[in-house]
């Protein structure tokens, strides 16, 4: 089953990989994510810290952080031991990755509903690895010309860019949100069916960065995500009590 979820994925996107190296990297990612992980309590699995940006939304250079954090609890219809073992099996993931390919930032997002917006769609992140990342991105044409993971989940359509500050230039992108990127990758994380249900982001401080293999361990890593993000008791709008909109800083 592996194998046809790679090479499906694989020829979908559009990407030439060897195939047999993403399911190495598929199954070695589903071991990290069904493994017990003696971390689930620490508060910071649901407190992700927030790069510090500026009112035209450009990252620190340094990689302060904000003071506020993205409260992820908000997001669920109840805190459960299942969640935060998903979460951590997300971070054990990302890390074993960026032990094998160091990355400037790794983060996975989850598509939600908007709840502010009825009707529209956000990406909130669920794990980062690396630098801090944005906590939240609109999923609107707005905010998909500043950051390659709204335009992916509009799309569903992955991309690899091997010199940023070129797309910049050109008009591909409206801004250079961290002058240390220089290159990146976006992948939809995507079910069976095609529904996109998050997006895997990562950026690196090289040019070119994305080889064979590191392509191959991303690749892996938005397909071992989608599980764990589908079986997530995620709170939607039906739900939710429009006076108690989750968000940063709760």
């Amino acid at each position: 089953m592996s194998y046809v979820l790679v090479k499906d994925y694989v020829e979908t996107q559009g990407f030439n990989l060897p195939l047999e190296e993403v399911q190495v990297a598929h199954m070695t990612l589903n071991a990290i994510l069904a493994m017990k992980h003696t971390h689930v309590s620490t508060p910071e699995l649901v407190s992700l810290p927030l790069i510090l940006q500026g009112s035209d939304g450009l990252y620190d250079a340094a990689g302060r952080l904000d003071s506020e954090r993205l409260n992820l609890l908000p997001y669920f219809k109840s805190d459960t031991p299942s969640i935060r073992a998903g979460l951590a099996g997300l971070n054990a993931a990302l890390d074993s990755i960026t032990d094998r390919h160091p990355l400037l930032r790794l983060s996975v997002y989850a598509m939600l509903p908007d709840m502010a917006e009825p009707g529209e769609m956000e990406l909130v992140c669920v794990a980062n690895m690396g630098r801090a990342s944005e906590g939240v991105l609109l999923v609107n044409e707005q905010e998909s010309l500043r950051h390659h993971a709204s335009r992916v989940a509009k799309t569903a359509w992955g991309v690899v860019v091997d010199d940023v500050p070129y797309w910049v230039s050109i008009g591909e992108l409206s801004q250079l949100r961290d002058p240390n990127t220089q290159s990146e990758m976006c992948l939809p994380i995507c079910t069976e069916t095609g529904a996109v249900v998050g997006v895997v982001h990562a950026e690196s401080e090289r040019k070119q960065a994305f080889d064979e293999a590191t392509q191959s361990w991303l690749v892996a890593l938005a397909l071992a995500a989608e599980p764990v993000i589908s079986a997530m008791p995620w709170l939607h709008v039906d739900d939710h009590d429009q006076d108690d909109q989750p968000g940063q800083g709760e």
